[in-house]
């Protein structure tokens, strides 16, 4: 039916853990994407998000190490 959450063998869904990844998946669908396919593109760019960031701060406690007081 329409406007359901289903698992993969068309069971119905009572619940989910995570809202956001719905509403990121729901887009996908909206733009016509494979949803396997959009799941993982989705977990790449948070895990380069994740690299990206804790790289950034890496460097600035190291800048902020060397700096003269």
């Amino acid at each position: 039916e329409q406007g359901m959450l289903l698992w993969s063998n068309h069971a119905r869904v009572e619940g989910y853990s995570n809202f956001l990844w719905v509403l990121l998946q729901t887009g996908m669908l909206g733009l016509h994407m494979d949803p396997d396919l959009g799941a993982k593109i989705v977990s790449l760019a948070a895990a380069f998000g994740c690299l990206w960031y804790l790289d950034g701060d890496r460097a600035r406690t190291a800048v902020d190490k060397v700096k003269p007081s």
